[in-house]
């Protein structure tokens, strides 16, 4: 579906990929400033950004595939959590569960 400007609504996958890949960029900079390390951040985000040409639609907006529609009443896929309260459920899970993957468990959260 198009938007009022005529442009395809973007997959959100893909925007979740791409952020994930920002974040890689971001971290990597801070860790290498850090310690010293040579940093070339504007090669990285270039290199990604030709990526994400190559991956996206290039001068043939027809042939782009729609992005398919999220259905309300489902789970939510993981990648599409933004990554603090991912980053907080998953502290919780192992919190709850415990790290030992060896108990049996129902298929829910069970003290």
């Amino acid at each position: 579906m198009t938007g009022a400007s005529g442009r395809l609504r973007p997959d959100p996958r893909r925007k979740a990929r791409f952020r994930e890949i920002a974040r890689g960029i971001v971290a990597k900079d801070r860790y290498n400033r850090k310690y010293g390390i040579a940093v070339d951040t504007a090669g990285a985000i270039a290199q990604a950004l030709e990526r994400a040409y190559r991956d996206g639609v290039r001068d043939d907006p027809a042939a782009a595939v729609q992005a398919p529609e999220q259905d309300d009443a489902g789970p939510l896929e993981w990648a599409l959590i933004p990554p603090r309260p991912r980053d907080a459920f998953w502290s919780i899970c192992l919190y709850t569960l415990g790290r030992d993957t060896d108990l049996p468990r129902d298929g829910h959260l069970a003290p």
